[in-house]
């Protein structure tokens, strides 16, 4: 029985999940190292830092695995937008 979905989307969705477990558990160790310390001021700074990297990082991460399918999509859009213009 064949899989219902593409194997080049599956190891997308395999690097995405890696990509965002993997953020998750150096987001949780950054913070718990960052908690440590007792100024409060400082502390708050530095969770806004780290959320605000690695949500960057995600951005990024997630552009690179799926902007092949991107393209694909935009070009579909733009045939399809064309077509309905003729």
């Amino acid at each position: 029985m064949p899989f219902f979905i593409p194997s080049r989307i599956a190891d997308n969705l395999t690097v995405t999940l890696v990509l965002i477990v993997g953020l998750l558990a150096c987001r949780m160790i950054a913070e718990a190292i960052v908690a440590r310390r007792s100024d409060p001021v400082a502390l708050r700074r530095h969770k806004f830092k780290i959320r605000a990297l690695c949500n960057v990082v995600l951005a990024i991460g997630l552009l690179v695995i799926w902007l092949s399918e991107i393209q694909d999509m935009m070009l579909s859009l733009t045939a399809v937008l064309v077509a309905v213009v003729v």
